[in-house]
Order: C-alpha cells, then sequence, then structure tokens
C-alpha cells in the first residue's frame, strides 16, 4: 500500500457482523475497504462458532478484498497472514513481558494459554468464481471477569498481559496498515513468503497432540497410538 493512500473505513456502533455486512454491501464498497463496528450482534468465528462481540473495549472489523483472478492458494492462507501480522503488531504492546503472541493454527490469538482472538475468511462465490473475500477479526483488548465467565473457553485479553496502555484506535490503525502494506505482495508470493515466522509464533503442541505446519499452510496432526492426519486451511463460503 502506497503511504499516500487512505484507506476507506466505513464506521458503525452496532452491526450484526462486519463480515456479513461486507457481504451485503460488496457491489458497493471498493477493494480493501474495512468496515469496523463498536459492537456485534451476531458476531461468529469458524464452523458457526459464536463471538461474543458485545464489549465496545474490543476490536471487531472486517477487510473487503475483491480479487478478479486470485491465486486460490494465498486466499486460502489469508487467515494465517493476518493472524501474523495482528500478532506482531501486538508484540509491541508486550514489550517488558515474558509474554508473547501465539497462533493456535490456523488462526486464534493466544496468551499464555488464553484466547484473545480469532479470524474468519469467508470467500464469496459468484457465477463459480471467487467475487470478493470478506476477512474478519476480533480481539479481546479488554474484558471483565463477568465476560469472561460467560465464555465456555478460556479467555482473556491483551491488557491483563500488558504494561503499556492500550489505546483501541490505535492498534486498530496499525493492525490495518501492517495488513495493506503487505497483501498484494503475499497474494503473489503466497504462504512460502510468510512460513517461517508464521511456524515460530505457531502453538505446536496441545495436549497429546502435535502439530506439523505443511508447505501450503495446511497441518499434519500427529499423536502417539494413532494415524497422522491432515487439517486443510479453511475459507468459509458465501453465495
Amino acid at each position: 500500500m502506497n503511504t499516500m493512500d487512505k484507506p476507506m473505513i466505513y464506521r458503525f456502533d452496532e452491526l450484526e457482523s462486519t463480515n456479513k455486512y461486507i457481504k451485503q454491501h460488496m457491489d458497493s464498497l471498493p477493494n480493501k475497504a474495512i468496515v469496523i463496528a463498536n459492537t456485534q450482534t451476531k458476531g461468529r468465528g469458524r464452523n458457526q462458532h459464536i463471538w461474543v462481540s458485545v464489549n465496545p473495549d474490543n476490536l471487531y472489523f472486517s477487510f473487503h478484498l475483491r480479487l478478479s483472478s486470485p491465486a486460490l492458494a494465498s486466499l486460502a492462507t489469508l487467515t494465517h497472514f493476518l493472524a501474523l501480522v495482528s500478532a506482531k503488531v501486538l508484540d509491541m504492546y508486550l514489550k517488558g513481558t515474558p509474554w508473547n503472541v501465539q497462533i493456535k493454527w490456523p488462526n486464534d490469538l493466544f496468551l499464555a494459554e488464553y484466547k484473545i482472538g480469532g479470524i474468519l475468511a469467508e470467500a464469496i462465490w459468484i457465477n463459480n468464481r471467487i467475487a470478493g473475500i470478506a476477512l474478519g477479526i476480533g480481539i479481546n483488548l479488554s474484558i471483565s471477569l463477568e465476560e469472561k465467565e460467560r465464555i465456555n473457553q478460556p479467555v482473556s485479553d491483551v491488557k491483563s498481559f500488558s504494561r503499556s496502555n492500550l489505546n483501541k484506535e490505535t492498534i486498530f490503525q496499525e493492525i490495518i496498515q501492517a495488513f495493506l502494506d503487505r497483501v498484494d505482495q503475499y497474494l503473489t508470493d503466497g504462504f512460502d513468503s510468510i512460513r517461517t515466522e508464521y511456524e515460530k509464533k505457531m502453538i505446536q503442541q496441545i495436549g497429546s497432540k502435535q502439530y506439523r505446519l505443511q508447505d501450503d499452510g495446511s497441518v499434519l496432526i500427529q499423536e502417539e497410538g494413532k494415524e497422522p492426519y491432515a487439517l486443510l486451511n479453511p475459507v468459509d463460503t458465501f453465495e
């Protein structure tokens, strides 16, 4: 992205979800537009999992990518790319602590053993071709104990681990700038261009399962006494 260019940012107090807004308005949204909402009433992650997103202190936003002839392999790992970019930005707010953001394959952000963020890519198909991508991310910057107790998995926020002052708008701008600066080159070069960086960030063992990153961004799961099996790169579809 040329530093002279300014991305088109569409701001809302509340949406059902930022990805859904992009899917509904993709014809009128410019390429690389960003949609951000203070809250989402129907936020979700992969596999239709609900993403609790009613706290305006946190980040909920999506990128709209309009691609005429995309490389499908690169599209399938856009979640990996955004996870890496976001993790590196958040690491700047963890200086002076023993912590850094890790990635649970393919696109969840973790601090220690707690989930702090997630990413969802949805491909929009028209006439048997991908007409666009809605690439959404949610990041917990600050959540209450009550919110943590309502969520059915171990979650936390950046504030609980950081010694820095967290400014939501600043972090938002830093993530979108880092993403837009590299995304065109990423779509050309593909996953191989970030594999080393991504693998360093990736959690490689969860319980008895070992995650072995493959050249295309998929993983091979190995567990003692069981046959290894592969998990492929996920992109939800919408027509």
